[in-house]
């Protein structure tokens, strides 16, 4: 790897390629950024977060296996840029298009890349210096684009649900307040864009808020069913090319790191761990809360007038 102030050289199994010297995405990246040019529109940024947090899941797992155990230091750098990436602040670094070919995979050697280079800036070390710290070998170690990509994308769902929920409650709750202010306001209901009977204003309003009530109960199902991911997985769901205990230490129980995990689930059709590795979510900032470890049907909660339902769990 040679750098220059205005660009460095990075080299890959298809040649090299300059790629600008203050980036902290790599040879991948520029390619990827060639061959699709389809949207013009970059990665989600709760995306890239939701990224932040299943490298650092999958980080702490190797690292609790020992795999670093002679290199703390590289350890630590590693884990301080998926705190950053968490965080929004590498936002920037993750270019690749929206849409793209391989399942995902531009994607998740983007943010590969920055996490490495990242790593390598914290240690002191030029950007490129893959030898020190490797997007393939240290940030992906044990990982795929086909268990990574759809664990992020859950992750972002349900953070992104979770901005949404409150804001169906607003809606319903004021529709509910027109429902008894327009109580008594008699009107012509109309059917085939024709008059029909008689109605209250009142009444179609709760028909509003109804229907709200039922898109907070659809809200709630989707993120019970977004908990069950594929992380450990690896490139074909068997878990082939991560060791036995690591796929156990990436979805199981943790004492040591339970403020950022949740319980792990089985598949639904109840799949042997030992032939289909369990899955599990993550929680990393937004505040995902512990869930106990049970199907994924649960009773539909109560919907009320008030917003307490809402925050159903306020110590999580």
């Amino acid at each position: 790897m040679n750098e220059t102030s205005a660009s460095r050289v990075e080299h890959d199994l298809l040649g090299d390629r300059q790629v600008p010297g203050d980036a902290l995405y790599g040879i991948h990246t520029v390619r990827a950024l060639e061959n699709f040019p389809l949207s013009c529109r970059p990665v989600h940024p709760e995306l890239i977060h939701a990224f932040g947090a299943v490298k650092l899941a999958c980080l702490r797992a190797n690292r609790e296996l020992g795999t670093w155990k002679n290199d703390e230091k590289k350890a630590d750098a590693i884990e301080q840029a998926c705190g950053e990436m968490g965080e929004g602040r590498l936002d920037t670094q993750v270019v690749v298009d929206a849409l793209q070919g391989g399942a995902g995979t531009s994607t998740n050697m983007n943010v590969n890349e920055v996490l490495a280079n990242r790593a390598l800036e914290i240690l002191g070390e030029p950007k490129g210096n893959y030898a020190r710290v490797s997007p393939h070998d240290d940030i992906n170690l044990h990982q795929s684009t086909n268990d990574t990509f759809p664990t992020a994308i859950k992750v972002a769902a349900i953070r992104l649900l979770r901005r949404l929920e409150p804001e169906l409650v607003k809606l319903q709750e004021a529709f509910q307040a027109k429902e008894q202010e327009f109580a008594d306001v008699v009107k012509v209901g109309r059917t085939e864009l024709q008059d029909a009977v008689l109605v209250t204003l009142g009444r179609e309003m709760g028909a509003y808020a109804e229907a709200f009530a039922h898109d907070r109960w659809r809200v709630s199902k989707c993120e019970e069913r977004l908990r069950v991911v594929n992380l450990g997985g690896t490139a074909v769901g068997t878990g082939l090319g991560a060791p036995r205990q690591y796929i156990f230490t990436a979805v199981g129980p943790s004492p040591r790191h339970h403020r950022d995990w949740v319980g792990a689930r089985r598949e639904p059709d109840g799949s042997d761990p030992e032939r289909r590795c369990l899955r599990r979510g993550l929680r990393h900032a937004q505040g995902l809360r512990d869930q106990p470890a049970q199907g994924c049907e649960r009773p539909a909660a109560p919907f009320q007038r008030t917003r307490g339902w809402v925050g159903r769990d306020p110590a999580a």
